[in-house]
Parts: structure tokens; sequence; C-alpha cells
């Protein structure tokens, strides 16, 4: 994430919630092998994100890449991306 995109969310703590809570999808503890080939799931920031699943491996809006996948953790189960993603409200901070 370039300094200026993380200064402005630094800068701002309700930004920064929202790309936080994008992140997240609080409907279940689901492990990589369950997911479907696609499905739409609504993030805690009430936005949808695109899962898709197949041979490859599991990708977020076709630009976030799974790499490390069913971290179990006290409330859920985490899988790490390979980059930060950014709801569709802040495109204009342009990467």
């Amino acid at each position: 994430m370039p300094a200026s995109v993380l200064n402005q969310l630094l800068s701002n703590p309700k930004e920064l919630e929202a790309v936080l809570l994008y992140h997240v999808v609080g409907n279940a503890r689901i492990y990589s092998d369950e997911i479907p080939p696609f499905v739409v799931e609504r993030t805690l920031n009430g936005q949808s994100i695109e899962i898709r699943s197949d041979s490859r491996g599991v990708v977020v809006n076709d630009v976030a890449k799974v790499v490390q996948a069913n971290v179990d953790g006290v409330n859920g189960v985490v899988h790490l991306i390979d980059t930060v993603l950014i709801p569709p409200a802040f495109a204009a901070f342009a990467f």
C-alpha cells in the first residue's frame, strides 16, 4: 500500500475502520475446502466481496490471493491474503 494511502487511512479512523471491516466476513467459520467455486459475501462494513475457489487456490475480488488458509482463531478462521482490499467507495485512492 502506498504511504500516501496509509497516511490518509491513519489520519481518518472511520475510513480505516471501513477498510479493515471490508476484510471480515462474519457469518461462519468457513475453511478453504468448503468455499464454493464462486460466492458473493457481505463484509462487516456492509459491502460485498467476490470469492473464487478452484484448483489454483482462493482469490478475493480478482485481486487478492489467499497465501495461507485456515488459520484458526478464537472467534473464527483467518485466510491471509497477499494484498490489501480497498472498498469500492475508496476507488479514488488509485494504486
